[in-house]
């Protein structure tokens, strides 16, 4: 818990995201990045809404595959998105930071 607090972690990443969608949503994005954005937006969209009944879902090899491809969009997209646009490049230290933890 002290990494995170060292870090001003969770108030750096709710900045950084709301940032990324501010200029995602309005269209400020290359068309690179805006299809980034799409990608993790979506992602996180399924992740929030996801519905495990069993154990046995919950520990399927299909939602650990899904799960899988979400962190690799979550962790990355934001790097990519952050060091390509200008605006954003403020949070791209704490992008790679935060894949890291």
């Amino acid at each position: 818990m002290y990494m995170f607090l060292k870090n001003n972690f969770f108030n750096k990443q709710d900045s950084m995201y709301r940032d990324i969608y501010r200029y995602g949503y309005g269209g400020q994005l290359s068309e690179r990045n805006q299809s980034d954005f799409y990608l993790l937006e979506k992602g996180l969209e399924n992740v929030n809404n996801l519905e495990v009944a069993t154990l046995a879902e919950l520990n399927s090899e299909t939602l650990m595959n899904f799960l899988e491809i979400q962190e690799y969009i979550y962790l990355n997209k934001a790097i990519e998105i952050t060091e390509t646009t200008d605006s954003l490049k403020k949070h791209s230290g704490f992008a790679r930071l935060k894949k890291g933890f």
